[in-house]
């Protein structure tokens, strides 16, 4: 018989799942969809001693209510544009240094697993979900290195079905990409900034 465990761990997955996948099509389910897994992840990765990705998920919460509200057909669509390399490079120089000040925080006040690995997603992932709601396309570049980085990570904690969800979110990441630069190409040039 399955446990109660695994089986929030299946729901968890095909609810994060169908969120990449409709998010990659800019369908406005994808942020109801999200909240699901982001309730039962909470809870699995705080039994995993991953303290940071279960306070994440709160965040996801949030973020996922406020890209609903934002993505609702009764409002006017949110185009896709792109931020600038610079930019691009100086923010992640910033969220590094972020992810080593919390990760140094948790390895030296809690018993979490891999704090500085933990916090690093934690801190990159609030960065890159803020940016998918307002559908910057270099999100999914920030997702694509995210997704790789959390298998090694769940396949040290034991969570191989999570694992294996984070090797098809690189894919889909890859996807979604894909997706949202063959809209982009619909819109104006000026309009991508």
């Amino acid at each position: 018989m399955l446990s109660v465990s695994y089986i929030l761990e299946i729901i968890a997955v095909l609810s994060a799942l169908g969120y990449v996948i409709l998010a990659s099509k800019q369908h406005v389910l994808c942020w109801p969809v999200s909240l699901i897994s982001c309730f039962i992840y909470g809870f699995i990765y705080f039994e995993a001693k991953l303290y940071m990705e279960s306070i994440l998920q709160l965040f996801y919460v949030v973020v996922s209510i406020y890209g609903w509200m934002k993505w609702k057909p009764t409002i006017t669509s949110k185009e896709i544009t792109a931020g600038n390399l610079s930019s691009n490079v100086l923010i992640s120089l910033g969220l590094i240094l972020l992810s080593l000040i919390f990760g140094k925080f948790i390895a030296t006040y809690t018993n979490a697993s891999l704090p500085f690995a933990d916090s690093m997603v934690f801190v990159f992932s609030i960065f890159a979900t803020y940016i998918t709601a307002g559908k910057k396309i270099e999100s999914w570049i920030y997702w694509i290195i995210l997704d790789a980085a959390c298998v090694f990570i769940y396949l040290n904690r034991g969570l191989n079905i999570t694992a294996t969800l984070f090797i098809l979110y690189t894919i889909l990441a890859f996807y979604g990409y894909y997706q949202w630069k063959r809209e982009s190409k619909k819109i104006e040039p000026s309009k991508l900034r």
